[in-house]
């Protein structure tokens, strides 16, 4: 099969994924600020006020937070008793440094300044998965990582017997931003449109570029695999029946994904009760043969606190339903609920009472369970990359007769 419609078919394969994805960030985003009715199709009601919670904003930031603030050491084991560890250990932190400085100049990034480990923690807090390219050459005898941002919700792959068979990057670009990568597609490509695809996929041989499904490059390259890391957070489901793929590597929201827009639909709710009672309807007695020949009172004329008005007959507000003690019920099991799958009051730094040690520990251990598997997979694909990269910078040294190489301002011995 062709390569290119391989891709695109593994991408529709996936859809029900990215849309889980991106489900998500419209929960964190809340972009959907409308209060819908509960039809097939939901549409907006009527003279309604959708109130925008923060709460998964909150939860996903301080959870990021508490993430980047995780202290890191690098450590280095061998069996072999004379190895420097110590040297090895500056090689890596060193390589990481580089990674760190380019990315935030924007190299490898798209332009956006990012460092590492905050981009990965974003990734697997909100998408559930990292996918890190690494293609590290030496050039003029200093090192180019070659790794680069990749968000992982536009990242496809295909595994076989052997391992990773390719992986590929779907992103859009603007024509001419295109045609400065890439000037011989002149004339190849459609200069009006707004955002052109652009995929940039890795195979066994070779590093491929099509852009609106012309082959824009074709790059042979040596290293006997794809050159990236895929992992993906431990949780959700590990089934193999169809469907299931769209709950593999969760993000956060797992456990409150479908709590908290209720919690927004009831906030809503009230609010617009309440922005009723100031502007409230109004009904007027009339007797029934003169329905039809009695006309309406102006609203405004009537509620005016200043207007003195005279009517046919009492006026009396029209019933619009109201919030009391099943409001509060359901508002407080709906609080309860985000907070056992999220983030507490406790983390959140609002929690005011005073608690047992016991109490405490536990607490603590509910907090592990929310930040664990994110630090786990961030160690995991750190580490990952770290072995590619030296085994590809080892593997550069050797085919270049180097025997030392330059990374940032330092230069080590290989």
């Amino acid at each position: 099969m062709d390569l290119l419609q391989e891709v695109k078919e593994e991408e529709q394969a996936n859809q029900a994924l990215t849309n889980r994805m991106d489900a998500d960030v419209a929960l964190i985003n809340v972009s959907d600020r409308v209060l819908r009715d509960t039809a097939d199709n939901p549409k907006k009601i009527p003279n309604s006020i959708f109130v925008p919670l923060n709460d998964l904003i909150v939860f996903v930031t301080t959870v990021e937070s508490y993430l980047f603030e995780a202290q890191e050491q690098v450590k280095v084991t061998s069996e072999d008793e004379n190895l420097d560890t110590a040297e090895i250990e500056a090689i890596i932190k060193a390589i990481w440094k580089e990674v760190d400085n380019q990315w935030s100049q924007g190299i490898g990034t798209g332009g956006k300044q990012l460092t590492f480990s905050p981009f990965i923690f974003q990734q697997t807090t909100r998408r559930g998965r990292v996918a890190i390219p690494c293609a590290c050459e030496i050039i003029d005898g200093a090192l180019v990582t070659g790794m680069r941002a990749w968000d992982s919700r536009f990242v496809t792959y295909r595994m076989d017997d052997k391992g990773k068979a390719w992986q590929s990057y779907l992103t859009h670009r603007s024509a001419n931003r295109i045609l400065i990568d890439y000037p011989e597609l002149e004339g190849k490509i459609d200069k009006d449109k707004a955002e052109v695809e652009v995929r940039n996929i890795w195979t066994r041989e070779d590093n491929i570029v099509y852009v609106d499904g012309t082959e824009a490059l074709k790059a042979p390259h040596d290293y006997g695999y794809v050159p990236g890391v895929m992992q993906t957070v431990p949780l959700g489901s590990m089934l193999m029946d169809s469907g299931s793929l769209q709950y593999e590597g969760e993000s956060i929201f797992l456990m409150v994904r479908d709590v908290f827009p209720e919690l927004c639909r009831l906030a809503s709710i009230a609010q617009s009760l309440n922005m009723y009672e100031l502007d409230h309807a109004l009904q007027v007695a009339v007797a029934r043969e003169d329905m039809d020949a009695v006309p309406p009172l102006k609203h405004d004329d009537i509620t005016d606190p200043r207007s003195v008005t005279k009517t046919p007959g009492p006026i009396t507000m029209v019933p619009i339903g109201e919030l009391r003690q099943q409001a509060r019920d359901l508002s407080q099991m709906l609080e309860v609920r985000l907070q056992r799958g999220g983030i507490s009051n406790f983390d959140l730094g609002t929690f005011n009472q005073a608690m047992s040690a016991v109490a405490l520990i536990r607490v603590g251990q509910g907090r592990d369970k929310v930040y664990s598997p994110r630090l786990s997979t961030h160690g995991l694909a750190k580490i990952n990359l770290t072995k590619m990269a030296i085994k590809q910078i080892l593997a550069e040294a050797e085919r270049k007769k180097l025997r030392n190489i330059k990374i940032g301002s330092q230069t080590y011995d290989l």
